[in-house]
């Protein structure tokens, strides 16, 4: 022991937990600044005067540039090292945010929400990273706790823009806090000396990681599971209103949906559980399902929809971080693992949704909606066949 060392001190460990919390802080700062736009398009749309075409790419384009960001995470950590790729990332996404928030045209503000987007979705992918080694090192819930982050800072948008409205602050202001919130991040990494510790070091080059059966099944895994959860918060409050249902209450059972994925997410980390069998996905994925077809094609009445969102958003609250956690648990390369899976799961968010859209204009937004069911379906299809290394200790049932 050196001297002035306390017993018991593990540096290696403190840095482990410390990498943990930025990604938890990435996350959260992601969720935020990507569900911002559409909780403030209202007042955006009235402050820059632009009309509902116009202001809808608030909310659709950052999502393009998700993909490109995953893409490009690992090979920046390959030459410069994982945390500081998450510092100057971060830090320019805080650059992009400020001319988000200073700018008065529409041009400039979808600029820099599509760079931000690009910039911090990098840095998550990074997070993603450091969570799932993490696991490995014995900290089951890691990966679920960056995925709970997420989830929080895309609930708390709302409320931000709800607190914004009621004392007549400007737009403006919910993009200073997701600038402050990048910038605490990305100092401490770019102060950060280089380590030897394993959370610092890129395994190998992402394009290795598709050659991964996991990682290839995980891939598919989260773009049925994005473009799912997409189609449905995206929808949701249209399929209620036209069933006759309140503003208040459309937007409540939505509320109600990424509340239970919280109340779930939340609880598994209590619990000190992870949720990354292929058993666990495939139930909850058939839930899921269960749940998106009650809400998009049978009218319960507000209190019944509201009822449901919650219980589906419960059911399917493990998903996301189980599928990750299935495709990066032994992967070789785990930067490349986790850029591969979640870009899938944001083209799966671009591609499902537009193509509901799509068909709705031909075959009628209910029969679309019944189409869409089927993502969930074979999301659970696609857990519930076991892979090959699993099918010796594979068991029937959702026990």
């Amino acid at each position: 022991m050196t001297p002035g060392e306390e017993p018991g001190f593990d540096a290696e460990e403190l840095r482990a937990e410390t990498s943990l919390g930025k990604s938890i802080g990435v996350a959260a700062t992601l969720g935020l600044g990507m569900y911002l736009g559409g909780a403030l398009l209202p007042e955006i749309r009235a402050d820059l005067g632009v009309d509902l075409s116009a202001g809808a790419l608030v909310v659709s384009l950052p999502w393009g540039t998700f993909v490109v960001g995953a893409l490009l995470a690992p090979v920046a950590a390959q030459a410069i090292g994982v945390h500081r790729t998450i510092g100057i990332a971060m830090l320019a996404a805080a650059g992009a945010i400020a001319v988000v928030a200073a700018q008065e045209s529409l041009l400039l503000l979808l600029v820099g929400l599509t760079l931000f987007s690009a910039l911090a979705t990098a840095g998550h992918v990074l997070g993603a990273s450091i969570a799932a080694d993490a696991v490995r090192r014995g900290r089951p819930n890691a990966i679920m706790l960056v995925s709970l982050a997420f989830a929080g800072g895309a609930f708390a948008a709302p409320l931000i823009s709800s607190l914004l409205l009621r004392t007549g602050g400007s737009w403006r202001l919910g993009y200073l806090i997701v600038l402050i919130s990048a910038i605490a991040i990305a100092l401490p990494s770019l102060w950060r000396e280089r380590e030897a510790a394993a959370v610092e070091r890129v395994r190998g080059p992402g394009r290795e990681a598709f050659r991964d059966p996991s990682v290839r099944r995980a891939s598919v895994g989260l773009a049925l599971y994005v473009g799912s959860e997409a189609t449905l918060t995206g929808w949701l409050v249209t399929i209620l209103r036209e069933r006759g249902l309140s503003d208040m209450t459309s937007a409540t059972a939505l509320s109600l949906f990424w509340s239970g994925i919280i109340a779930g997410r939340l609880l598994f980390v209590l619990l000190g559980r992870a949720a990354a069998s292929d058993r666990h996905i495939a139930c909850g994925a058939s839930l899921g399902a269960v749940g998106f077809i009650v809400l998009t094609q049978i009218d319960v009445g507000g209190a019944g929809s509201m009822t449901i969102a919650l219980c589906t958003g419960l059911a399917t609250a493990g998903l996301f971080p189980a599928i990750l956690a299935s495709g990066t648990a032994r992967a070789s390369a785990m930067e490349g693992a986790a850029a591969t899976a979640v870009a899938a799961g944001g083209i799966g968010g671009i591609a499902v949704p537009w193509i509901v859209g799509t068909a709705a204009d031909v075959v009628g937004f209910s029969l679309a909606m019944a189409l869409a069911a089927l993502v969930p379906i074979l999301l659970a299809v696609t857990f519930a066949i076991p892979s090959a290394e699993m099918s010796r200790r594979w068991r029937p049932g959702c026990s």
